[in-house]
């Protein structure tokens, strides 16, 4: 059970160096295409809640790109409605 322990604590601050030493840890890249336009900059335009949503969801991420957020999150932090979110979002 110790090794056990000190196997994970190992791993932990093997992950944590690693990630230190990551340049690309506050790092994304949204793929665009030439042919279709800048969807990002046409969402922007269309959507601008959509996009700010987007955009804090991008901050939000980890360093795999994983995120768990509630429209409660999104409400609070825009201080908009749920139907808003579920506007912006869908």
């Amino acid at each position: 059970m110790e090794k056990d322990l000190q196997a994970i604590e190992r791993e932990t601050e093997r992950e944590e160096i690693e990630e230190k030493k990551s340049s690309f840890r506050s790092f994304y890249q949204i793929n665009l295409t030439q042919r279709q336009g800048s969807k990002f900059t046409q969402l922007i335009a269309k959507e601008p809640m959509a996009a700010a949503i987007l955009n804090f969801m991008f901050e939000l991420m980890d360093k795999t790109n994983a995120l768990i957020a509630s429209q409660q999150v999104f409400m609070n932090r825009f201080d908009i409605s749920r139907a808003t979110v579920s506007r912006a979002i869908k």
